[in-house]
C-alpha cells in the first residue's frame, strides 16, 4: 500500500475516532479430527505450523496454520457428530487493542469485555459478538508474540497461496450485519452477487485494508451447524488452472477428494472450491477479474 494512501485511510479511521482495522489476521475453525485436518492443511494446501500450542482446559488441542506473516489459519479440534454450532470467528487487525475495546464499548448495545487479554500466541485481544451473535476478535500483534518471533519463517515454497483474499462468514440479516460492520467498524460494500434480485453474497471491505468479508445470506430456518459451517476462507493464487493441477497430484497421494473443478464465478474471476475434511467448502481465487 502506497505511503499516501496508508497515511489517509488511517487519517479516515481517526476522523471516525476509531483505530485502524489494518488487515484480516485469521480464521478459526472447530475440527472433528485434528489429524485429517493436519492433512488437508499442510498436506494438501502446503502450510505449515510454527509453533506448537498447550491443549486448553477441556483437554482439546489447536493449530495454526500460517498463511504469512501476518495472517494464519486457526484449528481447534473437538467438532462434535451433529453439533449445532461450530466454534468458528474471524480475527481483525488492529494497532490498538485498547482504544478499539474502549470505542466499541461507548457505541452501546455491544457486550465489550473490561479489559484486553494476553491470547496462546503472546498478542493482545478481545472478542465481542456482533448483532447477530457471531464471534469477532480484535487482535494486535506484540513484538514478542509467538507469531511474530516467526517472521519469515515456517513459509515453505510448497504453499499455494500467500495471502488469504478474503474470508466468509454467514449472515442472517444483512441490516443487522450493517448495523456493526459499516455503521460502526466502517465496512464498505465492493460487490454483490445480484443487483436485479435478492443477493446470495455481498462482499465488504475491510476499512483499512485490501481484504474483504463475504456475508453469506442464509436462512434464518436454517439449522445452526449449516449457518456455521459456512464460514471459509479465500486463497488468493495467480493461476488458477496451475494450481488445480499441483492440488489434482497433491490430492492422488494423500487420497483427497477435491470437490470442484475451475471455474469463473459471479466476480468474473477464475475460482476453484475444495472441501475440507468437515466439508466447509473453501476457495482458491485468483485476485484478478478474467481479461
Amino acid at each position: 500500500m502506497a505511503l499516501l494512501q496508508c497515511f489517509i485511510l488511517f487519517a479516515n479511521a481517526r476522523e471516525a475516532g476509531r483505530p485502524a482495522i489494518i488487515g484480516l489476521s485469521h480464521v478459526c475453525f472447530q475440527a472433528a479430527d485434528l489429524k485429517k485436518a493436519r492433512t488437508f492443511f499442510h498436506e494438501l494446501l502446503g502450510y505449515d505450523e510454527p509453533f506448537k500450542l498447550s491443549k486448553d482446559v477441556s483437554g482439546f488441542e489447536t493449530a495454526c496454520f500460517k498463511i504469512n506473516d501476518r495472517q494464519y489459519l486457526e484449528i481447534h479440534e473437538g467438532l462434535k457428530q451433529g453439533q449445532e454450532d461450530a466454534i468458528a470467528h474471524l480475527a481483525f487487525e488492529t494497532p490498538e487493542a485498547e482504544g478499539m475495546r474502549r470505542f466499541l464499548a461507548a457505541k452501546g448495545g455491544i457486550a465489550v469485555p473490561d479489559k484486553v487479554s494476553m491470547d496462546a500466541i503472546g498478542n493482545l485481544c478481545f472478542t465481542v459478538r456482533d448483532f447477530e451473535g457471531r464471534l469477532v476478535e480484535f487482535i494486535q500483534y506484540l513484538p514478542d508474540s509467538l507469531l511474530m518471533k516467526s517472521k519469515g519463517q515456517s513459509l515453505p515454497p510448497r504453499r499455494l497461496s500467500e495471502r488469504i483474499f478474503h474470508a466468509g462468514m454467514p449472515v442472517i440479516s444483512p441490516e443487522e450485519a450493517c448495523r456493526f460492520y459499516k455503521d460502526i467498524l466502517g465496512f464498505s460494500e465492493l460487490l454483490r452477487s445480484h443487483q436485479d434480485r435478492a443477493p446470495s453474497w455481498i462482499n465488504m471491505k475491510i476499512p483499512e485494508a485490501g481484504a474483504y468479508v463475504e456475508w453469506n445470506l442464509m436462512d434464518k430456518a436454517s439449522d445452526r451447524r449449516k449457518i456455521s459451517m459456512r464460514y471459509h476462507f479465500a486463497l488468493a493464487v495467480p493461476d488458477v488452472q496451475a494450481t488445480a493441477e499441483v492440488l489434482r497430484e497433491r490430492a492422488e497421494t494423500i487420497g483427497q477428494s477435491l470437490g470442484g473443478f475451475p471455474n469463473v464465478g459471479i466476480n468474473n474471476r477464475w475460482q476453484l472450491g475444495v472441501l475440507d475434511p468437515d466439508g466447509r467448502r473453501h476457495e482458491l481465487m485468483e485476485p484478478y477479474t478474467m481479461r
